[in-house]
């Protein structure tokens, strides 16, 4: 449901096999501030917002507010991780399938600035459950070792020098 506001992208932008001109990316950049028109009558408001804001980045190159890590609703940011996971593990139009493992890597080396350091962190535990292979998983993609219980609690700090993963995001007004 995130993207139904390409339905008001024409296919010939949608559909292109080859990089997007100036006009055809502005175009495809309003798609989530259409989906969320298109769903406000059918979500509840902090659904429509997760819609509106599933492009925006940790790094504030996003689109289509420019906000930045933890102004991004959680949701959103679980969509553009789930979103970008499907476009490199799916052959499209303009590209083929990443193997999982090269798609994960890509996710990594991505989070902080394109992706929630929290989201990926989540995708590396749900694809690599065994710490161990956990642990392959992390040092392979070159983010530092993490202690298992540092996986185990979104609340605490890593060991060993690593980066520490969670952060407080603001609760839902009344």
């Amino acid at each position: 449901m995130h993207d139904v506001g390409k339905i008001g992208i024409p296919d010939t932008i949608l559909l292109k096999p080859a990089r997007l001109d100036e006009r055809e990316t502005a175009a495809i950049r309003q798609h989530p501030t259409l989906g969320a028109q298109i769903v406000t009558d059918l979500l509840d408001p902090e659904q429509v917002q997760w819609i509106h804001s599933h492009h925006e980045r940790p790094d504030g190159a996003g689109y289509p507010d420019g906000l930045r890590a933890s102004e991004i609703p959680l949701g959103a940011a679980l969509i553009a991780v789930a979103d970008a996971w499907d476009a490199m593990t799916v052959s499209r139009v303009y590209a083929d399938a990443r193997e999982p493992g090269d798609a994960l890597a890509k996710c990594v080396r991505l989070a902080g600035r394109q992706f929630d350091l929290d989201v990926v962190e989540a995708l590396r535990t749900v694809l690599a459950p065994d710490a161990h292979a956990a642990e392959r998983t992390r040092t392979s993609t070159g983010l530092p070792p993490q202690a298992p219980e540092a996986c185990a609690s979104t609340n605490s700090a890593t060991a060993a020098g690593g980066p520490v993963l969670a952060r407080p995001r603001p609760r839902p007004g009344p």
